[in-house]
């Protein structure tokens, strides 16, 4: 701290300090107002929210507003202000002529930025997804702002400065123009650059030291400008073609005119039978109601086998043309950074590069901060990004997408640990705008909502997809003998061979890696480390055993069974497949694609893809065929959605495969025979539609979510137990019915994890070691239960008990 800055505090101690003497000595109301005025002006109050991290002091708190900066002072701007002795961010959420608080208030002590970050919309959404989760507010609101970048700030007030200065240059061009063909020519236009990207390869780097108040975080607003929400939407009816409901115009809504409404609707007509909508029952319907400007609720099962203009990202952007049409913005959340690129591509290609905006959480801080700025101010029609996307604060929100709704990338790691499902669906009701669930297999929580009525199926019209075929039946046995049940069946072997002649093969194979697992060769026990009791593997042909969990090379491997030094492969990954179809194919190229190096696309000629679930590159024309290997490594997962998981694997490989009618044909390998497995007949059948539905209705049955709802609540044993007792009483006292489960031991990966201290996952002692509980209540709609769990963590953060983690939906991210 430099001596300018000790004497800047010194002298806000001194002043604040007089203030409260002064008020103190005079004991009346004149005193207070002296205390709450600064060189005998009368001053706004400003209503801020701090960025603190204990759950009992998320509320606002009123600041007085020094003359200094009121001009500044507006709803959203973030501001710097002392709490509990230290200087923090926080954002403005109002602005009173009066405080409601009756003693000294502390003034704001800086304004970090004339921006907006935080606007109406965002602020409502927050407030409102903070509910739902039982988080907090700031926590919500870290997730939705982007530390500030003074330098993206400049460059791109810079750039719209240019552009502003164009734009008024251009009646002058015009006159020149009426004046004659001559003194039009003399005057040549400047491009308007100043809504093009700004570069996101500069210098500036994360964790990067940066002077007080130019890096702050959480925060979005347009400036000057809020979303108002509808007082309600219509009533949703089925159109004649069986497509999409839409809801009328709200009243209140800031909307195109009627006849730019229309307009937009007969353009989309206009281009309708080329777009990839009519391959989708109500397709074209959608985007009328889109150019007209209502508000529809469709869940989109994507139909397989239809490439370039009829792929899904070109529908997406054929959807955020319908939307532009009736003034309003479109934001698109994908789960990785190839569908963003997708996306990005059919939309630029169809609306124009500047009015697309991408943005991603791995983007750096100047890029990232420009991209929201961009949005923020209006200056593209649609935002496509990953997680990080979902609260893109847009001035006019009129669609949201998102891409494979069960994916776990969608749900945020952070507190209140939100899914982009759930966030998009709070901001499609608060705006009002229409909303897409989109992928090749609806959630069983997508389809609860179809059931429900709140969505409309957006179905294929007809199939698309390739022929599926289960080797290793009974018929195949008799043809091929043994080699129909090896790991690679006889007939997908000759298949792969014949598809080769025509354009490139998809192997998925679940289980990246060389050799995952290893066992005794003689008895089959597992192979473990003597470290942390993770599962060895190889890392290749002539590697040592390693732990997958903590690194330890287990150079002499003896069986703790019958004392074998002999092991075995237990599963085989990516890599080892690699070598093993390469020297089964001499002469054809080998591509892999998986964690690190994912390839986002291959060219259209004969090579073997081998890849993992999730990591599928697309072929320009589609393959050719596919083999999905190892069929049982995904249906035998631990979990609730086990089966959801593999049959979307599956159809998403399936899916960039060639339609049957051209010859496309799917292989899936290693199927257990025991028992029939509903997810293999509804990909036999391309029925995810049905799939979805049986398992909701099996869900239900059993009480599971999304018939009823669950929260998680995680901490050491005795704190964890306190807790649970807690939420049993409060829910009696305000009479919910809540049912607690557990406690089950909650599992680390391993002792090393940084989540687990290592402290508590060796301790012996019962009291510290971690532990779930799990609360279930039947109303997935009744928000009593979050309310509890809210008050609740707020009444312990404040007692300074231990800190018991929850988490609303656990399911969804695969805990159970």
């Amino acid at each position: 701290m430099t001596s300018d800055d000790v004497h800047a505090a010194s002298s806000e101690q001194l002043a604040l300090l007089r203030d409260a003497v002064r008020a103190k000595a005079r004991g009346d109301d004149a005193g207070s107002a002296k205390a709450a005025t600064r060189d005998g002006g009368s001053e706004r109050v400003a209503v801020v929210w701090p960025m603190l991290e204990v759950p009992h002091l998320d509320r606002e708190f009123e600041y007085r507003i020094p003359a200094e900066l009121a001009d500044d002072v507006r709803f959203g701007v973030a501001v710097k202000v002392r709490f509990h002795g230290k200087r923090i961010t926080g954002y403005v959420v109002g602005v009173r002529e009066t405080p409601e608080f009756t003693g000294t208030l502390s003034p704001l002590l800086a304004v970090v930025s004339p921006e907006a970050v935080l606007t109406e919309h965002i602020w409502q959404v927050a407030q409102a997804v903070a509910a739902r989760m039982g988080g907090t507010v700031s926590d919500v609101l870290r997730l939705a702002i982007p530390p500030r970048h003074a330098r993206a700030e400049k460059a791109l007030d810079e750039r719209m400065a240019k552009a502003s200065a164009a734009d008024r240059s251009m009646p002058e061009v015009a006159e020149a123009g009426n004046a004659g063909p001559d003194a039009a020519s003399a005057v040549p236009a400047e491009p308007d650059d100043g809504a093009s990207a700004v570069a996101g390869g500069d210098a500036a780097h994360d964790g990067a030291a940066v002077a007080d108040g130019d890096v702050v975080a959480d925060g979005e607003a347009a400036p000057g400008e809020e979303l108002a929400s509808s007082g309600g939407h219509a009533s949703t009816s089925a159109t004649s073609s069986g497509a999409v409901a839409a809801d009328g115009p709200a009243p209140g809504d800031d909307m195109a005119s009627t006849s730019h409404a229309t307009s937009g609707a007969v353009a989309a007509s206009a281009s309708a039978p080329l777009s990839a909508w009519r391959h989708y029952a109500g397709g074209l319907s959608l985007l009328t109601h889109l150019a007209a400007g209502e508000n529809p609720r469709g869940s989109w099962d994507v139909a397989p086998g239809l490439f370039g203009p009829d792929a899904w990202p070109a529908a997406v952007a054929d959807a955020a043309a319908a939307v532009r049409d009736s003034g309003r913005c479109t934001v698109v959340v994908v789960p990785d950074g190839r569908d963003v690129d997708r996306v990005a591509a059919a939309c630029s290609a169809r609306l124009g590069d500047d009015q697309v905006v991408t943005l991603t959480a791995d983007m750096g801080p100047q890029a990232r901060y420009t991209a929201f700025l961009k949005a923020l101010r209006g200056l593209a029609d649609v935002v496509v990004g990953t997680r990080a996307a979902m609260f893109a604060p847009v001035p006019d929100l009129g669609l949201v997408v998102w891409w494979d709704d069960a994916d776990t990338l969608h749900v945020d790691p952070h507190g209140p640990y939100p899914h982009v499902g759930a966030v998009l669906e709070t901001r499609a009701d608060l705006a009002p705008a229409a909303l897409l669930s989109a992928g090749a297999v609806p959630s069983v929580r997508v389809q609860a909502q179809v059931e429900a009525g709140v969505s409309v199926p957006v179905d294929p019209v007809e199939r698309t997809s390739a022929r599926v075929v289960v080797t290793g039946d009974d018929r195949s046995v008799e043809r091929h003998g043994a080699a129909a049940r090896a790991r690679i069946p006889a007939e997908a072997w000759q298949g792969a061979t014949r598809a080769l002649q025509d354009g490139p093969v998809l192997v998925q194979v679940p289980r990246r890696g060389y050799i995952p697992t290893i066992a005794c060769a003689r008895c089959r026990t597992k192979s473990t480390c003597d470290v942390c009791h993770g599962p060895l593997g190889l890392d290749g042909e002539h590697s040592a055993p390693t732990c997958r969990w903590c690194g330890h090379v287990a150079h002499v491997l003896t069986c703790p069974e019958c004392c074998s030094h002999e092991i075995r492969s237990l599963t085989i990954g990516a890599g080892r497949t690699a070598e093993e179809l390469g020297r089964a194919f001499p002469g054809v190229p080998v591509r892999r694609s998986g964690a690190p190096d994912v390839l986002a696309s291959v060219p259209d000629e004969p090579a073997l893809v081998i890849c993992t679930p999730g990591a599928e590159p697309v072929a320009e024309n589609g393959y050719s065929a596919a083999i999905l290997l190892d069929a049982w490594a995904l249906l035998d997962r631990g979990g609730l959605d086990a089966g959801q998981r593999a049959l979307t694997h599956w159809c998403a490989a399936a899916g960039l495969v060639r339609p049957a009618s051209t010859g496309g044909v799917v292989y899936l390998a290693g199927v257990p025979r025991h028992v029939p497995f509903p997810a293999v007949e509804a990909l036999v059948r391309w029925a995810p539609r049905w799939f979805a539905a049986r398992e909701l209705a099996e869900r239900a049955e059993v009480m599971l979510p999304p018939a009823t709802r669950m929260a998680a609540l995680e901490g050491p044993r005795r704190a964890a137990a306190r807790y649970a007792e807690a939420l049993e009483k409060a829910a009696r006292e305000h009479d919910v019915s809540v049912g607690v489960l557990g406690p089950l031991p909650l599992r680390r990966r391993h002792v090393f994890d940084r989540a687990t201290p290592q402290r508590q996952a060796t301790s012996s002692d019962d009291d510290e070691s971690l532990v779930r509980f799990l609360a279930r209540w039947n109303d997935p709609t009744d928000a009593d239960v979050p309310a509890l769990l809210r008050a609740l963590t707020a009444s312990r953060s404040a007692a300074r008990e231990p800190v018991v983690t929850v988490r609303l939906d656990p399911l969804l991210d695969g805990l159970a």
